[in-house]
């Protein structure tokens, strides 16, 4: 038998000043999640606005 390779999930590190982590701070514990949680919520819905976007721009290139 083959072992099943686990695959990692990709990381991101970064870096926030006091204010950047005093405002984590609130948006966690205002959605009741966890800094963790929160970063990973904010980086979905980036891409996701980010996505759609660029599908609208590529979308009237090529009318």
């Amino acid at each position: 038998m083959t072992k099943k390779r686990i695959q990692n999930s990709p990381t991101i590190a970064m870096r926030f000043n006091d204010a950047d982590k005093s405002a984590l701070r609130q948006l966690s514990a205002r959605l009741g999640k966890s800094q963790t949680e929160t970063v990973r919520v904010l980086v979905r819905e980036r891409l996701a606005s980010y996505s759609l976007a660029e599908k609208s721009k590529t979308a009237s290139v090529k009318q």
